[in-house]
């Protein structure tokens, strides 16, 4: 039977989960906006605006206006009390407003920053009427799954700290470490772990070698320095970069 038209916006029916690799993080308000704090200086408000306030003063506090819940149920306009909430998530890094994303079932969402992006979706979540005024504990909650990449030359980095082991060793550990700060001479200064996204100086990376956290990489002198190297493989152009 030939599909129709609106076949791709429909909701499946199972429980929206997190893909494979993202961290799962639920948090409660006591009225809206609120703040999530994500990783990597991430975050996420739960925002639904409306501009009509009197609506909220006459609600009852208990009202649920929206519930990821509805997403999977025929809407009766007025069953529910107070009218479905457009509600959205607006995305931070650093203080920064970067975009939006709707507060609905399945929905992925992508944002960029300078050296860095964000993948987020909605698992779920349940707002009330006495989070729209504010100073109603519990009267809002929100569940997403996200995923915090670092970007290098405008490629995201392939695995997070979640994604795989970081005692792994072979070629996925000498694709762990890049450096991340050159001096004009050319040697290597700092160094980024792309599983953790953490800046290690020279001698800190030196230091994790030594102690068998790095197998992937070896010490070497250069020029009188203990400088770290990726191990030597059949690959010429295989090395720190």
């Amino acid at each position: 039977m030939p599909g129709i038209a609106i076949e791709s916006y429909l909701v499946d029916s199972l429980p929206t989960t997190a893909p494979p690799g993202f961290a799962v993080l639920r948090t409660a308000f006591a009225g809206l906006p609120g703040e999530l704090a994500l990783s990597d200086g991430w975050s996420v408000i739960l925002y639904a605006p409306t501009g009509i306030a009197r609506a909220w003063l006459d609600a009852d506090p208990a009202d649920v206006v929206s519930a990821s819940q509805h997403e999977s149920v025929p809407h009766v306009p007025g069953a529910d009390g107070v009218a479905r909430l457009a509600a959205r998530l607006v995305i931070r890094r650093g203080g920064a407003l970067l975009g939006a994303l709707p507060l609905a079932a399945g929905v992925m969402g992508m944002f960029h920053a300078p050296a860095a992006m964000l993948e987020i979706a909605p698992l779920s979540w349940e707002i009330r009427a006495g989070a729209m005024r504010g100073g109603s504990p519990g009267s809002a909650y929100i569940e997403v799954a996200s995923r915090s990449r670092i970007v290098i030359a405008g490629v995201p980095t392939g695995a997070t700290a979640s994604d795989s082991d970081s005692s792994g060793g072979g070629a996925a550990q000498a694709k762990r470490v890049i450096v991340s700060t050159e001096a004009a001479s050319g040697r290597n200064l700092e160094f980024l772990d792309v599983l953790t996204h953490r800046i290690m100086s020279r001698e800190e990376f030196v230091g994790e070698i030594r102690a068998g956290k790095f197998p992937g990489y070896e010490i070497r002198t250069v020029r009188g320095v203990a400088t770290p190297v990726s191990r030597r493989t059949t690959t010429p152009d295989d090395n720190l970069g």
